[in-house]
């Protein structure tokens, strides 16, 4: 996004779209793994694919993550349940994530990404048994998805070029979803809501303690920001 003066008045314009490897290494990376895999398990044709990469070949988060098995909070979230749920995480990964990672810079952003990750799978595990549930496993990127868009959405308010894609229309589409998806499960359909929520509150966290100039050493007290 540029902002001119001109005669006085500050013109803000679209921002153009910068998708490309040199801007955005992480986004790009993290979307290509996540869509490589998921190819990988649709074609598979003896089904087992999935099984093997999150049980054998221990990507998927389980109890094990306590005897030392650190990298399957992250590791989870590269794993979907079928091509239209990556499809649809890898949209707006690369919809939200390209513009933040152009913005904070691609060291900051991977920091941020993991830290999503790991809070919104742990959130999921741990509160599918706070429930009285046994611990339940997760896989796809929809937590750090709703991380991303809760740091954009309350850094959009400082970030003049990130109101382009986290627009009003956007916010009532990731909001709606959010509810959407509660009632979902009701009908059995199993969705990680936990992950998703806990992706959000740590999202929206991160952004006030960065960008909130009303609250940001509350945001940053609660997040060690």
């Amino acid at each position: 996004c540029f902002i001119s003066r001109c005669g006085g008045l500050r013109l803000l314009r679209r921002p153009a779209s910068r998708i490309d490897f040199e801007r955005a290494p992480v986004t790009l990376v993290i979307t290509a793994v996540a869509l490589a895999i998921e190819l990988v398990c649709t074609f598979d044709p003896d089904g087992g694919r999935r099984h093997y990469l999150y049980n054998e070949l221990q990507l998927g988060i389980f109890w094990p993550v306590w005897e030392g098995q650190l990298w399957r909070p992250f590791t989870t979230t590269l794993l979907h349940g079928s091509l239209l749920h990556a499809a649809f995480n890898i949209y707006w990964m690369i919809t939200l994530g390209t513009a933040i990672e152009n913005h904070i810079r691609s060291a900051r952003y991977l920091v941020f990404i993991i830290v999503v990750a790991y809070f919104s799978t742990m959130f999921q595990f741990y509160l599918t048994g706070l429930f009285g549930r046994v611990p339940s496993g997760m896989v796809g990127l929809s937590g750090v998805v709703y991380g991303l868009f809760g740091l954009m959405w309350i850094g959009r308010r400082y970030v003049p070029e990130w109101r382009w894609i986290c627009n009003d229309d956007t916010v009532r589409l990731m909001i709606g979803w959010f509810f959407f998806c509660f009632v979902l499960s009701n009908f059995g359909m199993p969705i990680a809501n936990w992950a998703h929520a806990g992706g959000l509150i740590m999202g929206y966290a991160v952004g006030g303690a960065v960008y909130d100039r009303n609250y940001k050493e509350a945001y940053r007290a609660a997040t060690g920001v």
